[in-house]
């Protein structure tokens, strides 16, 4: 077979070569580029029988490389960094801004208890490929019950980020109790949970007491 092939590869050129120099007019110039691929094709066929070993020895010394071996091995750390981060990706996020023009306020209750009231703007995004019904909620470990004033669910459409206004509520008293002065600031952390999964996010922020 491959002495067939080697007479094959031989004549191939002569009939290019006949071709190209205008020996035979009824040869077309496609015929000729046919001849032409074809000859590359049976090229490398023949190449691939006659030492199929010497291929597979090269690729192997390539791979022995230094710099093949540390190139191999960054591109393998950062497939596996972006598969992992992928996986480890969050299908809720939040981030929090407070408004500005109302850093804080006193207000009153339905009971006519006063409350602190700030205003902020949240950023939620929806990260996964199905639609979520979400709600808002708020804690602090020193400001006591927090209130989010028409926490109603939301629901956001797959990769959807939405604004949101939400005005928080805190009993005077008990920021008082916990040390809390006019003008100063209490941690809290903002929540935003899935109502069909365990899913959550939680960002954290400042109550700010009115002066």
């Amino acid at each position: 077979m491959a002495n067939d092939t080697t007479a094959i590869l031989a004549a191939l050129p002569i009939a290019g070569w006949c071709v190209s120099a205008g020996r035979y007019p009824f040869l077309t110039r496609a015929w000729a580029a046919d001849v032409s691929r074809f000859t590359a094709m049976l090229r490398l066929i023949a190449t691939g029988w006659a030492a199929p070993m010497v291929l597979w020895r090269r690729v192997l010394r390539s791979l022995r490389r230094p710099r093949v071996l540390l190139y191999g091995g960054l591109l393998g750390l950062a497939v596996c960094t972006l598969v992992i981060g992928l996986g480890q990706r969050p299908a809720l996020r939040v981030d929090a801004m407070r408004d500005r023009s109302v850093m804080a306020r006193e207000v009153l209750d339905d009971a006519g208890q006063p409350q602190v009231e700030n205003v902020y703007r949240l950023l939620v995004m929806n990260a996964s490929a199905q639609a979520r019904t979400v709600r808002v909620r708020a804690t602090s470990p020193t400001a006591g019950a927090l209130t989010v004033v028409d926490a109603a669910p939301m629901t956001l459409a797959p990769a959807e980020a939405h604004h949101l206004t939400v005005r928080l509520r805190a009993p005077l008293a008990a920021l008082q109790a916990a040390g809390g002065t006019p003008g100063t600031a209490v941690p809290i952390s903002l929540h935003v949970q899935d109502d069909a999964s365990t899913d959550i996010a939680t960002t954290p922020s400042t109550l700010w007491l009115p002066r």
